[in-house]
């Protein structure tokens, strides 16, 4: 690959919304190709273990699985629209305060398309499973992860907004590659299967595009813009790993878990040692970007990470 090539060059014929059909009907589903199998995947539920899970019984448990299943595909609906597409935008129409290669540009608008249709996906399979579980439905939903990404960007001078809203993209794309490596296998139910496997399939190429995008945009910025770039990355990470304690603990209610064991949980999810160790295990990729373009390599600009706990000194020796 040239120091210009763009990662993604065969979109028609290998993206999801171009090459794979739209087989995620779950509604209706016989009874042998649900039984056996996760609405969601167990390990992003790790309290599951507690004693007060013991004897839910598997029919709670799937209800509990599936309400996290919504909850990710209404994030991930979101998430294209108001986030990552934002950012796609300020590459394809020349917002970045650095040239991008033409090749780049156009490959943006196709990552427009895939991320509208990864909308179309999540949206359409949360309301599917919404049904089937008798779910109330919530209109709008907010993410609160969400609205403090929308509100960095915001709180940025207007002429540096465009950069930002790339790197909370940059971030967005190469943390949510990593997180759907858990799905390996077809341990879930089907459909939840191929959504985020065909999912998948576009994200592991959008994280190469938009790390090499990174490494182009960084070579050409102007030393305040790399200073903001090293003082805002840290923050936009961190928040890519923040959780939603206030409606994992409605949910965990409605399913009867004590208001003890739901205290503890949120308790343990909640500290600054949790969030640090959770963005430095999920943020590897995005790490590693960083390290290839020569931010970190810089003290007056790993320091920043450093400070945020998303690096030990011995990884910047």
């Amino acid at each position: 690959m040239t120091a210009t090539a763009c990662p993604i060059s065969d979109w028609d014929t290998t993206s999801s919304v171009r090459s794979k059909p739209m087989t995620y009907g779950c509604l209706g589903l016989p009874k042998s190709e649900i039984h056996g199998r996760d609405w969601f995947f167990r390990n992003a539920l790790p309290y599951l273990h507690k004693p007060d899970f013991a004897n839910l019984g598997e029919p709670v448990i799937q209800s509990l699985l599936a309400a996290n299943l919504i909850y990710f595909l209404e994030y991930t609906t979101l998430l294209e629209h108001r986030v990552v597409n934002r950012s796609v935008e300020s590459i394809a129409h020349g917002e970045l305060p650095a040239p991008i290669p033409d090749e780049f540009r156009s490959t943006a608008l196709k990552i427009y398309v895939d991320e509208g249709y990864h909308a179309v996906m999540s949206s359409d399979l949360a309301s599917q499973v919404g049904i089937h579980f008798a779910f109330a439905t919530e209109v709008p939903r907010t993410f609160p992860r969400i609205e403090k990404l929308m509100g960095i960007a915001s709180s940025t001078v207007e002429s540096d907004r465009p950069l930002i809203s790339f790197l909370i993209g940059f971030v967005s794309e190469t943390v949510i590659t990593r997180a759907f490596l858990q799905v390996v296998r077809p341990t879930l139910i089907s459909p939840v299967y191929r959504v985020l496997r065909d999912h998948l399939h576009d994200e592991w190429r959008h994280s190469h595009y938009f790390s090499k995008l990174f490494q182009l945009v960084w070579e050409k910025l102007p030393p305040r813009q790399r200073t903001l770039c090293a003082n805002t990355l840290p923050q936009i990470i961190l928040e890519c790993f923040s959780l939603d304690n206030d409606w994992l603990s409605k949910t965990l209610s409605a399913h009867g878990i004590s208001s003890e064991s739901i205290a503890e949980i949120t308790s343990e999810r909640a500290t600054v040692s949790a969030l640090r160790h959770r963005a430095r295990d999920g943020a590897k990729a995005t790490l590693a970007a960083l390290a290839q373009s020569g931010i970190l390599t810089s003290p007056a600009y790993r320091s920043a990470f450093l400070d945020a706990g998303l690096l030990v000194k011995e990884e910047c020796s």
